[in-house]
């Protein structure tokens, strides 16, 4: 398999930048250069003007990049030879969830927004109804097939746009502050949600999020600072080194700081704690071999 194939999503020397009212440019991103493989689920972290959102932009081609290539599924996007047709096929591989689930909700009822993707495809009547069931079902929705999407929580509403993109059935999923505008249960929802996606539909999937006990769910964690990828790794890996990530303006999750604080304090924890399970056992493991330090 070569190096191209490999990647579901390839990025090379990629730079971007916006126009502010003043007319000055102000530069986003600065030769990101990276790839995701198809099925691995990506956390990108970074303060805000970091570029994160940007990036994610890019990728399902509502921005273009000033300079560099991005290719999805080998297709170069970047491409002047891109047709129409080319885009609407790439726009069906890479569905977005943005910040404010009110701004992609188009209908009255919830099963008429999530079929209102499938049928901009053209996809018969038979097969929308299949596929609006069914991504209702696979993000609990199903009992509210027939409510009116304003009268839901922000977390119900959440779980419906995501319902929305999963109906046009892409490769990749990618989740723009997704859970910012949610309260801690609406939050958990949609990680669950996400969660499931990738483990039971094999979907790419790619967060942005300034949540760190959301990264700490992902296969690999992308740190952006300054428009540039300052850090790439596991959660275990990135999180382990507090001190860089406090340089990028960024903290790590509450159970792994208790950790770090605990052994600074003296007591010998070992293992790696990224999540409140892991953070538990390493607990309870330490108290039943007898506290030291």
């Amino acid at each position: 398999m070569n190096e191209m194939n490999e990647f579901f999503i390839k990025t090379e020397d990629l730079y971007a930048s916006y126009e502010e009212d003043d007319g000055k440019r102000v530069q986003v991103l600065c030769g990101i250069s990276l790839g995701i493989k198809k099925g691995e689920y990506v956390a990108v972290l970074g303060h805000n003007g970091s570029g994160k959102s940007t990036f994610a932009k890019l990728l399902n081609m509502i921005h273009m990049p000033d300079s560099g290539k991005i290719y999805i599924d080998g297709v170069d996007i970047t491409s002047d030879e891109m047709t129409e047709r080319d885009i609407y096929d790439i726009r069906r591989k890479v569905g977005m969830v943005f910040q404010n689930p009110d701004n992609q909700l188009v209908a009255t009822i919830v099963e008429e927004d999530v079929a209102f993707g499938p049928e901009n495809l053209g996809i018969p009547s038979d097969e929308i109804r299949k596929r609006v069931d069914e991504a209702l079902q696979i993000v609990g929705m199903t009992e509210y097939a027939r409510h009116e999407p304003h009268r839901l929580s922000g977390g119900q509403k959440q779980r419906v746009a995501i319902a929305g993109i999963i109906a046009m059935m892409p490769d990749c999923m990618i989740f723009d502050e997704s859970t910012a505008m949610l309260d801690p249960i609406g939050r958990r929802e949609v990680m669950e949600t996400i969660d499931m996606l990738r483990r039971e539909k094999g979907i790419t999937v790619i967060n942005i999020t300034h949540h760190m006990n959301e990264a700490v769910r992902a296969d690999r964690v992308i740190v952006l600072n300054d428009g540039k990828v300052y850090m790439d790794g596991t959660p275990e890996e990135i999180f382990g080194e507090p001190y860089k990530l406090e340089l990028a303006g960024l903290e790590v999750p509450q159970c792994t700081a208790l950790i770090q604080e605990l052994r600074r304090k003296g007591y010998k924890i070992t293992g790696e704690c990224t999540t409140p399970e892991k953070c538990a056992a390493l607990l309870a493991n330490f108290i039943g071999g007898g506290a030291n330090g």
